[in-house]
């Protein structure tokens, strides 16, 4: 299995939306708009896993903040971020190339990933039944269940 990681783009989009279906329950499914704003904020780590020319999965993470605080005397002008996190918002696998380790590769793409951008951790979400897949790659659970996401949702966090 040769997998080769792309930046998404607008062009795969059906792609993105046939997997998202075959890969969620329609209540975490997201729109085209939605999708697309998350390529267009972070291109670098919003990733597709192509096999032989064909989108086989995808990654949606951008980097963000674990923390809302701001400092004292902090001139909010000059705001800009503290980014310490990769938040993996949607790692999606084709319905026909489940069980063939895709999902892993794409999770140590984000990896290597948050490394490059000298994140301290990542973070997600993780709903139906995904919590053993992600504890199983070093996630430990935070809390949950997460306010929108269901009762089954936990918050999740790797250091790195």
């Amino acid at each position: 299995m040769t997998i080769v990681f792309k930046p998404l783009a607008a062009e795969a989009m059906s792609e993105i939306l046939r997997i998202q279906e075959t890969a969620y329950e329609p209540r975490y499914q997201e729109s085209e708009e939605t999708i697309l704003s998350k390529i267009e904020y972070s291109p670098g780590t919003s990733i597709g896993a192509y096999e032989d020319g064909k989108l086989v999965g995808y990654a949606l993470a951008f980097p963000w903040g674990t923390s809302d605080n701001i400092p004292l005397n902090f001139d909010l002008a000059d705001h800009s971020p503290i980014i310490d996190t990769l938040y993996v918002h949607d790692v999606s696998v084709d319905s026909s190339h489940r069980g063939r380790g895709i999902g892993s590769h794409i999770v140590q793409h984000l990896f290597e990933k948050a490394e490059a951008m000298d994140a301290q951790s990542l973070t997600l979400v993780a709903v139906q039944d995904a919590k053993p897949f992600w504890e199983s790659r070093g996630f430990e659970t935070l809390y949950g269940p997460v306010e929108g996401y269901g009762s089954e949702s936990v918050k999740m966090r790797k250091f790195l």
